[in-house]
C-alpha cells in the first residue's frame, strides 16, 4: 500500500505436528510483574524444551498484572473480564471465545461440594480462594481462616476434574506457603466451617474448574481485546463494541499483534505489525482483520499492541 507502508511478521504453526506444544508465559512466572518477551523465551528455553516462536500476549495494568484470564499449563493465574481470550486444549485445538469461569470443590464421595469464589484474588467474607504460586509467596491471608495445602495427584487442566491430597491444614492463621507443584485452598466465615468440618490433612479431595464456551482439558489461554475475525468475517468494529470499546483504540493506526487460526483449525497465526515509523505507519483493527481474513485467517483476536508488540524466533527478535 504506497500510502499506508505497513511491515508485518506471521509466524504460521502446523498445530497437528504432534511435536509442537503451545504455552502462555508469564512475567517471572507471577501475576505481577514485567518481563521482555525475548526474556521469557529465553529463560523458558532449555533442552528437550525449545522455543520456537513467541509474541507478547494479553493486556496488562500498570503494576504490570494481566487484566484478562490468562492459563499456563492447566493452572489458572488470573480470571476472566468478559474480553476475547484465545486458548488451546492439550491436543492443540484452538479457540476464540468470551468466557464464563464456575469452580468448585468436590469431596472425596463427589456428593459433597462448595463453590470456589475465585482464583489468586484477595480473600473476602465467607469466600473459598484457590490460591496458585503465581500469586506469590505465600496467600497473603490474615489468621480469621483457615487454610489446607494440596498436592495434584492427576494432570491439571481446566474443563477437567483434577483429583489432589491434602498435605498441610492451618486454622486461624494466614499467610500459607505457594511453592511450585502445590496450591492452598483459603477459606474465611462459611467456607473456613467447610475446610473445618471436612478436610483432613491425608484426604483427597477434587477440583473442577470449568470454563465456557471452551473445549475439554483447556492447557493454555492469554486474554485479548477484542475478537477482530469472526467466522471468515471482518467484525473489529461490531465485536470492539460488543466488548465495550469506546475509543479511537480501534480506528487508529498503531503497532498491533494478533493471533488467529484457520477454519479447520490447523493452522495458527501469530502476526505483529510495526507502527509509528517511517517504514510501517501501524494498522487500525479492521485494516489488520481485512489482512487476516485475506490471508485465510477463520477467527482472530487483538492483542496488546503499541510498544509492546514483539515477535521473537529461535530466541532472535524479528519484527
Amino acid at each position: 500500500e504506497p500510502n499506508k507502508p505497513w511491515t508485518l511478521d506471521i509466524l504460521k504453526i502446523d498445530l497437528s505436528n504432534p511435536i509442537l506444544k503451545l504455552e502462555a508465559g508469564i512475567s517471572k512466572d507471577k501475576i505481577v510483574g514485567y518481563e521482555k518477551t525475548s526474556a521469557m523465551s529465553q529463560r523458558y528455553n532449555s533442552d528437550g524444551h525449545h522455543i520456537v516462536g513467541a509474541v507478547n500476549g494479553g493486556f496488562f495494568d500498570g503494576n504490570g498484572q494481566d487484566v484478562g484470564m490468562q492459563i499456563r499449563e492447566g493452572e489458572i493465574i488470573t480470571q476472566n473480564n468478559n474480553w476475547s481470550a484465545i486458548g488451546f486444549s492439550s491436543e492443540n485445538l484452538p479457540f476464540i471465545e468470551r468466557l464464563t469461569l464456575n469452580s468448585k470443590i468436590l469431596l472425596n464421595d463427589k456428593q459433597t461440594s462448595r463453590s470456589i469464589n475465585g482464583i489468586n484474588k484477595i480473600r473476602q467474607t465467607n469466600y473459598l480462594i484457590h490460591y496458585n504460586s503465581y500469586f506469590g509467596s505465600n496467600t497473603g491471608t490474615n489468621q480469621y481462616g483457615s487454610e489446607v495445602t494440596i498436592e495434584p495427584l492427576s494432570k491439571i487442566a481446566v474443563n477437567d476434574t483434577t483429583k489432589y491430597i491434602v498435605t498441610g491444614k492451618a486454622s486461624n492463621q494466614g499467610s500459607s506457603v505457594l511453592t511450585t507443584g502445590n496450591s492452598v485452598l483459603s477459606g474465611h466465615g462459611t467456607a473456613k466451617d467447610f475446610i473445618d468440618s471436612n478436610v483432613s490433612v491425608g484426604d483427597t479431595i477434587f477440583i473442577v474448574h470449568n470454563i465456557s464456551p471452551a473445549p475439554k482439558n483447556v492447557t493454555t489461554l492469554l486474554n485479548g481485546y477484542p475478537k477482530i475475525v469472526s467466522d471468515g468475517e471482518n467484525c473489529a468494529l461490531s465485536c470492539y463494541a460488543e466488548e465495550g470499546g469506546s475509543n479511537t483504540f480501534a480506528t487508529a493506526a498503531h503497532p498491533r499483534t494478533a493471533a488467529g487460526f484457520s477454519e479447520d483449525k490447523q493452522f495458527l497465526y501469530l502476526v505483529t505489525v510495526d507502527g509509528r515509523q517511517e517504514s510501517s505507519i501501524g494498522m487500525s483493527l479492521p485494516e489488520l482483520a481485512d489482512f487476516l481474513v485475506g490471508f485465510g485467517v477463520f477467527r482472530a483476536v487483538n492483542l496488546d499492541g503499541g510498544g509492546s508488540s514483539t515477535m521473537v524466533v529461535r530466541n532472535s527478535i524479528v519484527n
